[in-house]
């Protein structure tokens, strides 16, 4: 509650008890909201606050007040509270981001799109307020910020910008472009008649001396208010207020209003002073004096400089100049003990409060460090959280740095803090923060420390190498099973262990002790987002470079639930579906893999993430490219190539990979070789076993293609031993392809069919799915062991799975997405199934296929087939008719794919569909073919069970001639003896 009652007082709009409204500015208002930022500016005291409130209210405006301060000046700030203020605007949305680091290497972009959907949900003609706007130093980052949401301002809102200078230098460009519209000092000057009317609202009611009044105060309303009081208590003589100096005025008369009050009313204004803002009750216990809030009313409603906000609790704030004179006067009235003490009481109820950053503030200037880095420590997690890492690396680093060395959790946080700004640095903090837990017995400590390192080491992902003392250390830690006090911190912990074992010590003893841990964690009632970053180490690390196949699907079906939870980060969501993405991609899941790349890429663009959009478009084109799409490959690649930081090894070893990947698919040889020489160089340096793994597998790949039969030989039996040493099983049957391969490529039959049979055993645990990254070679040994029948059931369904296509319509054997029977009688197999209709059969769907295949299957116009099977209608209904038909068939085929239709003409895919009748025609063609052999697939004329229609008739005839021929020759040639025929080799 507390901590709401602060962000209340930020975000509050201020009262307008007995304000005067001022027509003429409300009117110019209106008149410039056409421009998207509106710029008032003027002195201390001017009334642009209240112009722009009473505007609000006048017009019933709805929007947003903020008010800014130094602490905005760290801009993950400004958005945390900003997204506090839209949270109260629409609750029932999702939560508005925070700009936490991964954001900030784009921040226009996540500027961009923030105020764009902020605009989107506040309603039409309602503004944000940015008030006090002179808090903001001229070059801090805070004015791209505000240049950049201006441009996203959606019609019919506005941002109103209130501050006491002109626009900063970065908004110059909006001014040009009228974009941003000013109210300014001229503009804001009382009137004549308006000083009359705030007169006569104080009962000063003689024309002479609201004329009076009016010249002296020169148009400034604070000077008005003052002078007015100075008329009701009889100040003698007006001329003691020249208005060219409106600060000594000022002072002037706040001393007046100060001497004159009494003792108890003159504590209570030094007290809200230090308190910033805050409610009667905290001003009472402040001050001991029970009248405060009283006292306090009584001023708001005189508008002397004090302004009210209402809420669960009124709230009180004077005004910047009665402040800062307040201010002044605590050191001159109070002793330093007096004013030490009054300020520690005060920061003790802004701590209570939840104003932290007041507090710390307070707290540093009596130099009670104690307190102090208790509000730190307090606070920080929070800060990290919400991406405020600056602000926790400026309060750690105000403190004495001894004191920071004597409590290691404040280094803890600092190693934190500094993560994103100097790694080194935070690395070295971060170690000394470990040293003094580890002389202190601080498990807890130790094992946060080390889980952070280690966690570092997984987002930098450059060197592997330096981590291994740390995995050591925190193993040894949980080795002894600590009771760690949070599932958030558990889950932690074990993820970062996760990572470190996943990557750089895959036999690590723990290994499958952290799995379970893990697993069991997530289970538990923990943060979506703890619980969603858990997963991701398993969805990630341990089930792409360990398999875990199992487990995979386990944790995916576990954890996609929380993905409807709106408090999830954009950050943990486009990594989820990325790593999902990436994993069914390795486990060859067609499509689902393309769905959650896409959706990946498609967030990490929305949110600027663009890390996770390289990553997903890599996985992509790795997954297309594993398939023989060349053309999406390319696609992703490319998109994948303009995101990369060529400066991170592991990007840069996917981007060599990449290509080695299209050059392994198409068979360019030199290219793969020269790509995948260099991707196993840069793929070592990471220091990750599993990647080192992959650089072997995509240079012996290569190096066999090259026929550099050897070298690839010693490759691949390398990384097959340390992959065995290391308890790597995922690439183990991909390895032992390549050595069949090289085998097969050089002759030695027997050798490569007895390896391939070894690689096919050893992928029965899922880990066949890696054999699509030996590209050319896994196609050509899976269509060898299709032609022979060796391993027939399994090696077709890896070819299905894979979706090989074949490269001869005569292979009656192969996986055929769609085989088409026709001699004899019509059957259809979808997916090596019968295809199955319901009570009615879909006779012109298939009326349609009959006749494509009669005319030859291949680039049949469309014309010629409307007329066939539409003889009497006219050509345009015949068209319509055929192309209602065709879609009819391609759902029914539910391979859509299977039929093309390209510049008027349709056409059977000869790479994914099988016709009987067109592989008895192609068996012909080859000389070695027997005519027994031909004639095993005639079993019948063409379409002979069909009820006769003029189109099939030719195919009938031809086939028929064909088939009577074969059997005269075959019945004139000499008997064979009948004998067992020998097994063919794989070859």
């Amino acid at each position: 509650m507390t901590r709401k009652l602060n962000q209340f007082a930020k975000l509050a709009r201020p009262g307008l008890h007995g304000a005067t409204r001022r027509g003429r500015l409300i009117s110019r208002l209106d008149q410039i909201r056409e421009h998207p930022l509106i710029w008032v500016c003027g002195p201390p005291g001017a009334g642009k606050t209240a112009l722009v409130a009473s505007w609000l209210d006048s017009r019933r405006l709805k929007g947003i007040w903020y008010r800014l301060d130094s602490a905005d000046t760290d801009i993950p700030t400004f958005f945390y509270y900003l997204g506090v203020a839209v949270r109260q605007l629409s609750p029932r949305k999702r939560p508005m981001p925070l700009l936490t680091p991964e954001y900030l290497p784009d921040l226009e972009g996540f500027v961009r799109r923030y105020f764009r959907e902020l605009f989107a949900r506040m309603p039409e003609s309602s503004v944000l307020v940015l008030d006090n706007c002179h808090e903001i130093p001229a070059d801090a980052a805070f004015w791209g910020v505000l240049h950049d949401a201006a441009s996203e301002v959606a019609p019919g809102r506005n941002i109103v910008a209130i501050g006491r200078s002109e626009p900063a230098e970065k908004l110059s460009p909006l001014i040009a472009n009228q974009a941003l519209s000013r109210i300014d000092w001229e503009d804001l000057k009382l009137t004549y008649e308006e000083t009359v009317a705030i007169a006569g609202a104080r009962n000063v009611l003689d024309a002479r001396v609201a004329s009076e009044l009016h010249r002296r105060s020169d148009g400034w309303a604070a000077g008005l208010i003052l002078l007015l009081d100075g008329v009701r208590h009889g100040t003698p003589d007006l001329a003691l207020a020249p208005m060219q100096a409106r600060q000594t005025v000022f002072d002037y008369f706040a001393d007046q209003v100060f001497d004159r009050a009494a003792e108890n009313l003159r504590m209570t204004l030094l007290a809200i002073a230090l308190l910033h803002t805050c409610t009667a009750r905290e001003c009472e216990t402040l001050t001991g004096n029970s009248e405060s809030g009283k006292l306090l009313e009584s001023l708001y409603r005189r508008q002397m400089f004090v302004d009210c906000h209402n809420g669960p609790e009124p709230h009180y704030r004077l005004h910047d100049l009665f402040r800062d004179f307040l201010l002044a006067r605590v050191e001159t009235l109070l002793t330093p003990g007096e004013a030490h003490s009054l300020r520690q009481k005060a920061a003790q109820i802004l701590e209570a409060a939840g104003a932290s950053d007041h507090a710390f503030s307070l707290y540093a200037k009596v130099q009670d460090w104690n307190a102090a880095s208790r509000i730190v420590l307090a606070g920080a997690q929070r800060l990290f959280s919400d991406g405020r890492s600056r602000t926790l690396r400026d309060w750690i680093d105000t403190l004495p740095i001894q004191l920071v060395h004597d409590q290691p959790w404040l280094s803890y946080w600092l190693g934190l803090a500094l993560f994103q700004a100097d790694l080194a640095a935070s690395r070295e903090t971060l170690s000394r923060a470990y040293d003094a837990f580890e002389s202190r017995s601080d498990v807890i400590g130790q094992m946060s420390t080390a889980a952070a390192i280690l966690t570092g080491f997984y987002f930098e992902y450059v060197d592997w190498k330096p981590a291994d003392r740390w995995i050591e250390r925190l193993g040894g830690l949980l080795k002894k099973q600590p009771v760690l006090p949070t599932p958030e911190l558990s889950l932690f912990v074990y993820s970062a262990m996760l990572y470190g074992i996943a990557i750089r010590q895959t036999n690590h003893p723990m290994r499958t002790i952290c799995i379970e841990r893990t697993l069991s964690l997530l289970r538990d009632d923990a943060d979506v987002n703890a619980r969603l970053q858990g997963g991701m180490a398993i969805t990630g690390p341990v089930a792409c470079m360990l398999g875990a196949f199992d487990l995979f699907r386990e944790v995916r079906q576990m954890l996609s639930p929380l993905l409807r939870d709106p408090h999830i980060t954009e950050l943990n969501r486009a990594c989820w579906h990325m790593a999902c993405g990436a994993k069914l991609s390795f486990d060859c899941e067609f499509d689902e893999a393309y769905g959650e790349l896409e959706t990946a890429a498609r967030l990490a663009k929305e949110y600027n993430l663009r890390q996770i959009e390289f990553l997903s478009h890599h996985f992509e084109g790795l997954h297309a490219a594993c398939y023989f799409d060349l053309e999406r490959a390319r696609i992703a690649f490319t998109r994948a190539r303009e995101l990369a930081d060529f400066a991170n090894p592991l990007q840069r070893a996917y981007l060599i990979w990449g290509q080695a990947a299209e050059a392994l698919a198409t068979g360019n040889a030199p290219v793969a070789l020269e790509r995948s020489r260099e991707g196993k160089i840069v793929g070592d340096s990471i220091g990750s076993a599993a990647h080192s793994i992959i650089g072997s597998v995509f240079l012996g790949g290569a190096l066999v293609l090259s026929g550099h039969h050897d070298e690839a030989d010693a490759v691949a039996t390398e990384a097959l031993n340390y992959s065995k040493q290391q308890k790597i099983p995922t690439w183990e049957a991909g390895l032992l392809l390549i050595l069949a391969w090289s085998r097969q490529e050089r002759g030695d039959d027997a050798r490569a069919q007895d390896l391939f049979l070894q690689a096919l055993a050893r992928g029965r645990d899922g880990s066949s799915a890696y054999f699509r990254w030996v590209f050319l070679g896994a196609h050509k040994m899976l269509s060898l062991a299709s032609r022979t029948g060796a391993e027939d059931h399994y090696v077709q369904a890896l070819i299905r799975r894979f979706r090989y296509h074949a490269e001869d319509q005569r292979l009656e054997n192969w996986p055929w997405p769609l085989k088409i029977r026709t001699l004899g009688g019509f059957k259809v197999e979808i997916g090596g199934n019968p295809l199955v209709f319901g009570r009615k059969v879909p006779r012109r769907p298939l009326g349609l296929l009959q006749c494509l295949i009669a005319l030859g299957g291949y680039d049949v116009p469309e014309h010629r087939l409307a007329d066939v099977l539409w003889p009497d209608a006219d050509g345009d209904e015949a068209h319509k008719r055929l192309t209602l038909t065709l879609h009819r068939l391609r759902q029914l085929l539910g391979e859509h794919n299977c039929i093309r239709l390209q510049g008027g003409k349709i056409s059977l895919d000869a790479r994914r569909v099988w016709v009987d009748a067109f592989a008895f025609e192609r068996l012909l063609s080859e000389r070695s073919t027997s005519a027994a052999t031909a004639l095993a697939l005639y079993c019948g004329d063409f379409l002979a069970a069909e009820p006769e229609e003029p189109w099939m008739l030719p195919m009938r005839d031809r086939l028929r001639r064909i088939a009577t021929g074969l059997s005269e020759k075959l019945s004139t040639e000499p008997r064979i003896r009948n004998q067992k025929e020998t097994p063919r080799p794989l070859v």
